[in-house]
């Protein structure tokens, strides 16, 4: 039986691209867990971005949000500095939402789209603007 979900990372933009869709067992999300801590563990410590494509990705049992909260709480302290999600609905959100407040106080790095498209672009935006505002800090402090 093929996993339901897709990781993928994009060196070129230092993007995770995840897609899921169904709903889980425990143990799909144990192997979506497993799955996700070894693609990050080849560039963790690192600043990177998530595209997170759920818009097929129904409200879950509280195991498994507690696994997708805890990858969440995983990515932020390895280095993920934003977090774009592509939605299908309110519900999907406020799950989403709802986990990311658990584990971020600045929800202000978690975006949500109705497109990958949409969502792709606010990531590269936010990299653009970090960059620029680093990069002004470091000639001012010259």
């Amino acid at each position: 039986m093929a996993d339901p979900f897709e990781i993928s990372f994009d060196t070129v933009n230092r993007i995770l691209h995840l897609r899921v869709w169904g709903f889980w067992s425990g143990k799909e999300a144990q192997r979506y867990r497993d799955a996700l801590q070894a693609t990050v563990s080849s560039f963790r410590n690192q600043k990177w971005s998530i595209l997170a494509d759920v818009r097929l990705f129904p409200v879950q049992t509280l195991p498994v949000r507690t696994v997708h909260r805890d990858l969440m709480e995983y990515s932020l302290g390895c280095g993920a500095v934003r977090w774009a999600n592509v939605v299908g609905g309110l519900l999907t959100r406020l799950q989403i939402e709802r986990l990311a407040s658990d584990v971020c106080p600045n929800i202000s790095m978690f975006g949500y789209f109705s497109t990958e498209s949409e969502a792709k672009k606010w990531l590269l935006e936010k990299e653009i603007e970090r960059s620029s505002t680093e990069g002004s800090r470091l000639f001012q402090a010259v």
